[in-house]
């Protein structure tokens, strides 16, 4: 955050309010020669700063000495969205206490609400949508707060925000749904959870591009090199072969690909899928892990049948309740007879990721290469290009 002081007993409020130095800021402000709202050129004042550094008795002077909540710097940032940002909950809690007001926006279109859900500040946004933040609100090029936590990877606030009404599919202005964004940042865990809510996984996206090709490294991948032309040939200087991966190489791409999702694989199921996919290609691997990820998905929304269960709340993780519902095989003696559409938002809890569901996926997947491929890989290595 930057702001430019203006005189010096302005400096001296601003370099208190910076520091959370209570002592010193009440005796300027009581002083009488400074004012509780001073500010710099750009707007900012002594509020936003002490608000950003999360200093709460210095933020609570400022207001008993009559600062105001609701003034907004040059960019139309306030107090509230410093804070928000910075995820200080209690100093957003006494904000509103005093009349903070959600609806105040930046000159990108920003709010508290979308930035804290950028940031992934949880606590932050269920204080917000409790004092009344719009779950629908949108940036200029269209971002809500929905599309910006998935962006960002913070599951736990895309849960808020839907169970408060988020509209899963909604769009930014070139197209791009909070889906395909999180796909496209490997958010896996985000992925599933929006699936879950009826995201469209057939949404189309347009890229597009620009022409400028100044410094740009040129890289091609082919798996028929033998069908290239000596033009070609010569325009790639380097034809390097990069062979399947080995049985220890394969293993890690499992847990590399599987990543932080909750699973009850062990380090020995690795080895074993590493040592079942022999002649698979790093992609190969990637597809039946996507594809094994989505199991859990599919037994949730096929299960006719859920049970509850012990286990913590998506929005605080410390706290254990006993109500949360899972799938359930109809013969179990706790089945009650729902679909997941039935299911709370909030009472959900996904099945993880199990050996059998990486095991069905495999079965149900091919590798890509054959000997044929590889016998015609190793000929152009040898005769045009090099080991990898």
């Amino acid at each position: 955050m930057s702001f430019k002081k203006e005189t010096p007993l302005a400096n001296a409020v601003f370099w208190a309010a910076r520091k959370g130095n209570l002592a010193l800021l009440q005796l300027l402000l009581n002083s009488g020669r400074v004012d509780a709202d001073c500010r710099d050129s750009y707007g900012t004042t002594a509020l936003m700063v002490a608000s950003y550094g999360g200093h709460y008795e210095c933020v609570k002077e400022l207001i008993m000495q009559g600062a105001d909540i609701n003034y907004q710097r040059e960019t139309g940032s306030t107090a509230l969205f410093f804070a928000s940002q910075q995820g200080h909950c209690d100093v957003v809690k006494l904000l509103f206490e005093f009349g903070a007001s959600t609806e105040l926006q930046t000159k990108d279109g920003g709010t508290a609400l979308t930035v804290a859900s950028q940031y992934g500040h949880s606590m932050v946004v269920d204080i917000l949508l409790k004092n009344g933040a719009n779950v629908h609100e949108r940036l200029n090029d269209g971002a809500t707060p929905l599309f910006l936590a998935a962006q960002g990877g913070h599951v736990t606030v895309i849960r808020q925000l839907l169970a408060s009404g988020a509209k899963v599919n909604q769009a930014r202005e070139d197209g791009t749904a909070p889906l395909w964004m999180a796909a496209q940042m490997d958010r896996t865990e985000v992925v599933k959870v929006l699936l879950l809510r009826g995201a469209d996984r057939d949404a189309d996206r347009v890229v597009c591009v620009g022409n400028d090709n100044e410094g740009i490294l040129v890289l091609g991948a082919t798996n028929i090199p033998w069908t290239l032309d000596s033009a070609i040939r010569r325009r790639f200087e380097k034809r390097i072969y990069i062979p399947l991966p080995e049985d220890h190489a394969r293993s890690f791409m499992f847990k590399l690909h599987l990543g932080s999702t909750p699973s009850e694989l062990v380090e020995e199921d690795f080895v074993t899928l590493g040592r079942k996919t022999e002649g698979y290609s790093g992609a190969d691997i990637s597809i039946i892990v996507r594809d094994a990820l989505m199991q859990p998905v599919r037994r949730v929304q096929s299960a006719t049948h859920f049970k509850k269960v012990r286990g913590s709340t998506f929005n605080n993780p410390g706290v254990v309740i006993d109500d949360l519902l899972t799938p359930c095989s109809p013969g179990d003696p706790d089945a009650i007879e729902m679909t997941w559409m039935d299911v709370p938002g909030d009472k959900l809890l996904e099945p993880v990721v199990s050996m059998a569901d990486m095991l069905r996926s495999l079965s149900n997947t091919k590798p890509t290469v054959n000997e044929q491929d590889l016998y015609k890989l190793k000929k152009f290595t040898k005769d045009f290009g090099q080991e990898g």
